[in-house]
């Protein structure tokens, strides 16, 4: 009997070893994830300080409306340039 809860005992733990080490690496690539998002938040972040220091921030706007605008309107994609 005693032999038996042993061997349970150590089935367990490795499977709780096993789950140990995979939620650690999907913590690690949780981390990797978020570092990635934060350099990307502060590339966007850069981005839109030179659109706004060089003005080309309401162009920029105007010029997704006007695509949308002749999106909208029918305007074929094989013709004019939509921006």
């Amino acid at each position: 009997m005693e032999l038996e809860l042993m061997k349970v005992k150590e089935e367990m733990n490795a499977k709780f070893e096993l789950e140990k080490k995979a939620l650690c690496a999907e913590l690690e690539q949780l981390q990797l994830n978020i570092k990635a998002l934060c350099a990307e938040l502060e590339q966007l972040q850069l981005n839109i300080v030179y659109l706004q220091k060089n003005n080309d921030f309401f162009w920029f706007g105007s010029g997704i409306s006007l695509c949308i605008t002749e999106r909208l309107s029918g305007a074929d994609d094989q013709g004019e340039a939509l921006v």
